[in-house]
Parts: C-alpha cells; sequence; structure tokens
C-alpha cells in the first residue's frame, strides 16, 4: 500500500510538472489583426535603451517610437521574422525576450529540463542507496550468530 502510494505521488508530480513545462513553451498561434502583431512583437523585444523592459512595457519616448516603427513594418507586410531580423542586426541576439529554439535559445530552454531531470535523478539515487543501507540492530546480530 506504502509503494502504491509513492508510485502515485510520484505520477502526480510528474504530471504536473509536465502541465508546467507545456504551460511554458512559446506558442505558436500568432495574433490575427496587425495591431495584434505589432504589440505581441513589442512585448517580445527588449527595449535597448531601458533595463529589461519589453518595447510594449517601457515608459520611454524610444520605446513608444520603436512600438510605433513595429506597427509601420507589420502594415507595410513584414513578417514577423523580418521585424526580429531587423532588432537582432541593429541591436544584437540579446533584443529578443523569448529567445527562439535555436543556438544559444535553445540552451536556454532546455536548461530548466536538463536540471529538473538531474535532481530527479539525484533524489531516486539517494532514496534507492537509503532504502538498500537497512541498519541492522547489534542486538538482532548476536541473536543471528548465536543459533
Amino acid at each position: 500500500m506504502a509503494e502504491a502510494r509513492r508510485w502515485a505521488a510520484w505520477s502526480l508530480t510528474m504530471l504536473a510538472i509536465a502541465v508546467i513545462v507545456i504551460g511554458l513553451l512559446p506558442g505558436s498561434t500568432p495574433p490575427i489583426d496587425d495591431a495584434g502583431r505589432a504589440a505581441a512583437l513589442a512585448g517580445n523585444l527588449r527595449c535597448p535603451f531601458c533595463s529589461g523592459e519589453s518595447i510594449a512595457e517601457a515608459p520611454s519616448q524610444v520605446a513608444r517610437d520603436l512600438e510605433a516603427f513595429i506597427f509601420e513594418k507589420v502594415e507595410e507586410g513584414w513578417t514577423d521574422e523580418e521585424v526580429y531580423a531587423f532588432f537582432e542586426a541593429r541591436y544584437g541576439e540579446r533584443v529578443r525576450l523569448d529567445p527562439p529554439l535555436a543556438g544559444w535559445g535553445a540552451l536556454l530552454w532546455l536548461a530548466p529540463l536538463v536540471l529538473l531531470g538531474v535532481g530527479i535523478a539525484a533524489v531516486a539515487g539517494r532514496r534507492r542507496q537509503g532504502e538498500s543501507e537497512i541498519p541492522v540492530a547489534p542486538s538482532t546480530v548476536t541473536r543471528t550468530e548465536a543459533t
């Protein structure tokens, strides 16, 4: 019974972790209208002159100008990748707040999963090691040797 509870607890934990990880993966459904696309792009691009804020969140006039530029390019028919490529060419790869799943971006997305796997393996190893080293009471040893 204790073994069944242990498996149930581990299963629920792993299910919860899987749901969280899948929920954090970048979505693939783009906004429908140009204003929504421009807002999503501005939310995924770091303001190059603000401290770690997206263009959409930054209060500076530069951020408003960049947001207007993004909206203008979306209206002209630029794809999301063309907008990202423009900003990356001008301000560097770190301008993206949502790094792509390639190169260093893939490492950033996979690092938490790898660390989670290492942690689970370490906990499982410690549990197995603890189960195999069952302490034996001295009185039990002497009784067994006496018989």
